[in-house]
């Protein structure tokens, strides 16, 4: 749609279906350079939007930063893919054209998707079977660099190298057609990716995990390079119209700024109406008309940055948004958290013809969202009004949360691993505090804590000698969960209590995938164990003799114990062994985080399983009303802002207006970089989060408002049709006379 505005000259964008065929199309065959350039346009969006689809999930739990630095790394991606096309255009227009430009900066593109590819891969800690010694992190950043560079630097160029393909105005039809299907081939390419790449992530095991991040990176990378592959074929079939630029003239954009800046520094002139009026005697009167004109349409696109500082949030605050809710898919398959974003896709393409067709029409009949800034305004309005839907569905959403400890606060849980006592409940104090565990389920419930070491005194023993317990002290670390398990030390039947050595998992996974701790006593009781290397072994009750998809962890020689918590594979049913001994079975459900008790005590379950955080029970179809929303706003907003830009800027300007529009996108993921980083720490909630950015979006909806009405609309589409018209009437009466 941006191309096929900016290529129609004096056709207003928004009555493409009423211009015309001109005479003389036949004559024309359509290009056969088009085939290759809108499979290029689909496979490169296929790998942007593929990549991007699970980038932030991949820094968050991979490479293991916070979802907030995950989420400022993903805008700043998004800063570059949308700073670099002003350098791209340039490049094209100024210097070595359209196909080389598009040509040359794709292979940096391609080599950024093969960089971020190898940095997937990773190093071998944590039982991940990658390179040792691989800067992974390093390898990363620097492909995201080389490929926002790359996105950004093709962005201008593709669909207007498209355009030259066809004969103007001959083959005018012919081009509207190209555009539309370059839309679908953007749009599709997008859809296919954000379904296909989340799943190959999440379903496929490799390099010793559970998922397989190197796939899912390595498809759209090889797309890439389809994208380059197929684009060349064109060039080598001598297939493509290349227009090269004049290097005489000076750029555009470049002159624009020049003028700007000359004007800014020059002193006051006699008859001065404009500041810029001040560049008339070095750039003439026409052209710094023209960027006057850009002047005040770049004034009213001050406000803009907001509405794209919420937009692309979908693929950072609203994924992570996503993780903590069940994507279960009528039980057919399970949806992942980045999966979510292609509703966005699949509604831009329902809405469009549903706003051209039925909304517009049937709104312009009561005078209604007529004119161009009207329905930015309202774009503006949903835009704000779908994170404060989504605030309210995290709010909702944080009821199925587990109890986390505040900051200064952390938690303890206390397991009873003697032998079986049903009619007596161990309980104890940590200071103040009571502590009670249940004779049956044999855990106490989780209890918040002020940041301490504290000690044990034992209130209730339940028959046990306890007496060496006296002297028994409990750390509580800051915001996290930790564990005291209860023992018989059989050889001086006494009570044993013991601080576990890792933390509870009580936080939710990014991934949605369960986490399992084990518990051991008396693992030398347990059938099946062996005198060392013990392993407890989760088979998956569909398909439990598939070697890939068991989880395996290890208890070399402990007898009692714990073990770290692992994250563990698809949600589902699971058989447990010990070695080659079934003990029982278990489900582990979508989010949860469970500690499983492995025992061999006397008169205990050999296995119980304590579910410590609560699966996710908050259907992730909960999030289509804000998808819904915000991509009405999307209609309302984009595709308005492109028109208004089109039609308020001179044509010698579109360039520049085209460069300025993209800035406002960059700008507007500064703005998430700066407000999530500022207030970090700082809101206790994240829909606290949503509120303030819809709040932001409805005071820029109000400037923006109040700007309007004193603008004064300039439609420079009609004014060189009319130009057009008078010159040919001029010549006309030239010719009679």
């Amino acid at each position: 749609y941006l191309a096929l505005v900016l290529s129609l000259g004096s056709v207003r964008p928004v009555h493409l279906s009423s211009m015309e065929p001109e005479s003389g199309v036949a004559a024309y065959p359509y290009p056969k350079s088009i085939p290759f350039i809108l499979t290029t346009e689909f496979c490169e969006r296929f790998s942007y939007y593929g990549m991007r689809a699970i980038l932030t999930l991949f820094i968050n739990q991979v490479v293991g930063w916070s979802e907030t630095d995950s989420s400022v790394l993903f805008h700043a991606f998004t800063v570059v893919a949308y700073f670099s096309p002003i350098f791209g255009a340039i490049l094209a227009d100024s210097f070595i054209g359209k196909f080389k430009t598009i040509f040359y900066v794709s292979l940096v593109y391609g080599v950024g998707q093969l960089v971020i590819t190898l940095g997937s891969v990773g190093d071998t800690s944590d039982g991940n079977k990658g390179i040792a010694g691989m800067p992974y992190t390093a390898l990363v950043l620097t492909g995201l660099v080389l490929v926002g560079l790359g996105t950004g630097g093709i962005k201008p160029c593709v669909a207007t190298f498209g355009g030259d393909q066809f004969k103007l105005p001959e083959q005018r039809k012919q081009s509207q057609t190209f555009f539309s299907i370059f839309y679908w081939a953007v749009n599709l390419g997008s859809l296919f990716s954000m379904l296909l790449t989340p799943q190959l992530r999440a379903r496929v095991s490799c390099l010793g995990q559970d998922y397989c991040y190197p796939l899912a990176f390595a498809v759209p990378a090889a797309l890439m390079f389809v994208a380059i592959g197929a684009f060349l074929v064109g060039r080598l079939c001598n297939m493509y119209i290349i227009n090269m630029p004049n290097r005489k003239e000076e750029n555009v954009l470049k002159k624009t700024l020049r003028c700007m800046w000359v004007s800014a520094r020059s002193e006051k002139v006699s008859g001065e109406t404009h500041w810029l009026d001040r560049g008339k005697p070095n750039f003439g009167d026409k052209f710094v008309a023209d960027v006057k004109a850009v002047y005040n349409v770049s004034f009213m696109m001050l406000p803009f940055p907001i509405f794209w500082a919420l937009f692309d949030q979908q693929g950072s605050r609203w994924t992570f948004q996503a993780s903590r809710m069940n994507g279960d898919f009528f039980g057919v398959f399970t949806l992942q958290p980045d999966n979510i974003q292609v509703a966005n896709a699949i509604l831009i393409l329902v809405m469009i013809p549903i706003f051209n067709s039925i909304v517009y029409p049937a709104l312009a009949k009561c005078n209604l969202l007529t004119t161009n800034l009207q329905r930015i305004g309202v774009g503006f309005f949903l835009a704000a009004l779908a994170f404060i839907v989504s605030g309210i569905v995290d709010l909702q959403l944080e009821k199925t949360y587990p109890n986390l400890p505040d900051s200064g606060n952390g938690q303890l849980i206390a397991y009873d691993m003697m032998p079986a006592h049903p009619n007596c409940q161990l309980k104890f104090k940590l200071d103040e505090v009571s502590f009670e565990i249940s004779s049956s389920d044999r855990f106490s419930e989780p209890t918040n804590l002020k940041t301490d070491s504290y000690k044990l005194n034992m209130i209730t023993c339940c028959g046990f000698k306890c007496e060496d317990l006296t002297d028994a002290s409990v750390a509580i670390a800051n915001e996290e969960s930790t564990s005291l398990y209860f023992w018989l030390d059989t050889s001086a039947q006494t009570m044993r209590v013991k601080q576990a050595e890792f933390k509870n998992k009580i936080t939710k996974s990014s991934s949605g995938r369960p986490f399992v701790k084990i518990f051991l006593a008396a693992v030398d009781q347990v059938p099946g164990a062996q005198s060392e290397n013990n392993t407890i072994i989760l088979k998956r009750v569909n398909n439990p003799d598939n070697e890939k998809k068991q989880e395996r962890i290890e208890l070399d020689s402990l007898n009692f114990g714990d073990t770290d918590p692992v994250e563990i594979g698809k949600p589902t049913d699971y058989l447990i062994f010990l070695n080659d001994e079934e003990l029982g079975n278990a489900t582990f459900k979508q989010g949860g985080n469970y500690n499983l008790l492995v025992s061999g005590v006397e008169g205990t379950d050999t296995i119980k399983v304590h579910q410590v955080t609560p699966e996710n029970t908050f259907s992730m179809f909960w999030q289509l009303p804000q998808y819904v929303i915000m991509t009405a706003g999307e209609v309302l907003f984009s595709i308005t802002t492109m028109e208004f830009c089109f039609t308020q800027a001179p044509v010698t300007m579109k360039a520049v207006m085209l460069g300025m529009r993209y800035l406002t996108n960059a700008f507007g993921n500064i703005i998430d970089i700066v407000v999530m980083k500022a207030f970090e720490g700082v809101l206790p909630k994240q829909a606290y989060e949503f509120f303030l950015f819809g709040g932001l979006t409805l005071l820029c909806m109000a400037i923006f408002v109040w700007m309007s009405r004193g603008y004064q609309y300039v439609d420079y589409t009609n004014i060189s049709e009319e130009k057009k018209e008078d010159e040919e009437k001029e010549v006309a009466e030239k010719e009679e006379k």
